[in-house]
């Protein structure tokens, strides 16, 4: 279970502490054409993890010593072999048309993995991107708590460059500056504009990019070289209207619209590839009208279920005037709502809605481990980096523990891991993906695990 309430909260209270720790972060993300320096810490295990730092970096005051937020431990001059090969592929396809039942990160080294990070962290974050900043900041903590544990296994050696992202011009300077070994996998950049570009280089070099935030059936065509951890709406919608047809068969149904002809009650039914009874609803009406808009569609003998394709920054205003609404009318008359993981990041009072309708969301990340566990690693966090992590430094973790898993299963390493990957809230569930009607190419993969949950006290709870 994850607690939407503190999606948005303030880490630790205190921003003063988290701008220091960003700046001295983002100081180490900063990207060069040049060879970067190393700096070498103590080396509590044999493994090999690196970090590549930008050249001249200026020591670090003692005063932040406590938060760490990069681990640096490089391996001896004479543990890592090279590897000549060029253009080695990074993932070893099936036919488009048969299902993938895993998928593979092959690297050009096999005895070590290239990560590359590009993350829209600001070097003088302002207050209206100071929360963005620390998102990202706390998914890349995350990813080095990852990092720490596969240390202690036996797999491949591993080297992480982390860069500023800089929008898409920045992505284009840093990805043409790689003159020698390119990365096995990218993560990011999280900019739509540059995650196409970064997409299009990938399937040029044969490097892997991954998506961690952005979902868009537009970033590849016949690509086989870009990965979305999220799923799709068209996956989403399907998956919602198997899960109401499973739950609420001879119920009464409606599917919700902001005028007629709604491009995104079209696009649900289409991939839903059924009927629903269309009911629309203008936004003037839900704020203001003094009638009861709801009476023809609420039963006391019957549970109604309405369903809301909405998901877009622009519809939030939309959202917010439903759920106000229908919760004001609908009395003692059961209800169930449909809507969107993205409703999550709305303001406090669409939230407070959906909490007080136990509205049900689509979602592939939520968090469904042993308390004690999520427990444990909260306190972990917190003593590593002074700040409670949120559910991004969770995602952070579980992407990175499957890029190295998935790196080691295709070098024939995984047998010799001491301890098999444990994910927090992401599951992974590689398909590819065909924008072709004929599915006669392979466009991208994504990540199709998908769960149902509903709010409840302010926690999300799976529904079966």
């Amino acid at each position: 279970m994850t607690l939407a309430r503190n999606h948005q909260q303030p880490l630790n209270g205190n921003k003063g502490v988290t701008i220091l720790i960003l700046v001295l972060v983002v100081q180490c993300f900063s990207c060069a054409s040049t060879k970067p320096a190393k700096t070498e810490v103590h080396k509590p295990s044999e493994k090999k993890v690196v970090v590549v730092d930008p050249p001249n970096q200026t020591s670090q005051p003692d005063s932040t010593k406590d938060s760490k937020p990069v681990i640096r431990e490089v391996p001896d001059s004479t543990s890592t072999k090279t590897n000549d090969k060029k253009n080695h592929p990074v993932i070893e396809l099936e036919k488009p048309h048969e299902k993938v039942d895993s998928f593979l990160i092959r690297t050009i080294n096999p005895e070590q993995i290239s990560i590359m990070m590009l993350l829209p962290v600001e070097r003088n974050a302002s207050d209206s991107s100071f929360a963005e900043s620390v998102r990202f900041f706390q998914f890349y903590c995350g990813a080095q708590l990852a990092l720490e544990d596969y240390k202690k296994t036996n797999g491949m050696d591993v080297l992480l460059s982390v860069h500023e992202e800089n929008g898409k011009e920045g992505v284009e300077k840093t990805l043409g500056a790689l003159q020698t070994r390119k990365p096995d996998c990218i993560i990011g950049p999280y900019n739509i504009d540059a995650l196409k570009l970064a997409a299009e280089w990938a399937k040029q070099n044969k490097t892997l990019v991954i998506s961690p935030w952005i979902s868009s059936s537009t970033i590849a065509v016949d690509n086989p070289y870009y990965l979305q951890i999220k799923a799709g709406l068209n996956k989403q919608f399907k998956f919602v209207h198997q899960h109401i047809q499973h739950h609420f068969s001879g119920k009464k149904i409606y599917i919700v619209g902001k005028s007629t002809d709604d491009p995104k009650v079209n696009l649900f039914l289409r991939e839903a590839a059924t009927h629903y009874e269309e009911v629309v609803f203008k936004e003037e009406e839900l704020a203001s009208s003094s009638d009861l808009l709801f009476e023809d569609y609420l039963s006391k003998d019957n549970q109604t279920v309405f369903i809301l394709p909405h998901y877009s920054a622009k519809d939030e205003n939309f959202v917010y005037h439903f759920l106000r609404r229908l919760s004001a009318e609908k009395l003692d008359r059961a209800v169930v709502v449909y809507g969107s993981q993205r409703w999550l990041d709305f303001k406090e009072e669409v939230v407070d809605y959906i909490n007080k309708l136990n509205v049900r969301m689509c979602l592939g990340n939520i968090m469904d481990v042993n308390p004690v566990e999520q427990n444990k690693f909260k306190l972990r966090y917190y003593e590593t980096y002074r700040e409670f992590p949120r559910n991004d430094a969770f995602e952070g973790y579980d992407l990175m523990q499957f890029v190295l898993y998935t790196s080691n299963l295709k070098s024939h390493q995984v047998n010799h891991l001491s301890e098999a990957p444990k994910f927090y809230q992401t599951q992974f569930k590689i398909e590819p993906v065909s924008k072709d009607s004929l599915r006669s190419r392979l466009d991208y993969f994504e990540n199709a695990y998908l769960q149902i949950a509903e709010m409840q006290q302010y926690k999300l709870v799976v529904v079966e």
